[in-house]
C-alpha cells in the first residue's frame, strides 16, 4: 500500500471509522500478487467479516473469490482507480 491512491484510501477507511465503534478494519497487502490476494480474501472469508472490500490487482483472477464471498451472503464493494 505504498502508492499515494492506497494511502488515501486506507486513511479515509480509517478517518470512517470514528463513526462506528465496534467496527473493526482488517488491512491486507498482496504486493501485486494475485495468488495472495486470493488467499487473503479466503483467510478474510474463513474470519466471518460482515463486509468485504476489495481493490483487485487484476480483476478477472480474483472474480471467482470475490463470488464466494458474495454467494455466503457477505457485501462486497469492489473499489478501483477508475
Amino acid at each position: 500500500m505504498y502508492d499515494d491512491w492506497r494511502k488515501t484510501m486506507v486513511n479515509e477507511m480509517k478517518r470512517e471509522l470514528i463513526f462506528y465503534d465496534q467496527a473493526n478494519l482488517i488491512l491486507k497487502d498482496a504486493e501485486g500478487d494475485n495468488q495472495k490476494q486470493i488467499a487473503q480474501i479466503q483467510e478474510l472469508l474463513d474470519e466471518n467479516i460482515d463486509v468485504l472490500i476489495v481493490s483487485p490487482n487484476e480483476t478477472e483472477p480474483i472474480t471467482p473469490a470475490v463470488e464466494r464471498v458474495f454467494a455466503k451472503g457477505i457485501p462486497v464493494i469492489v473499489i478501483d482507480r477508475k
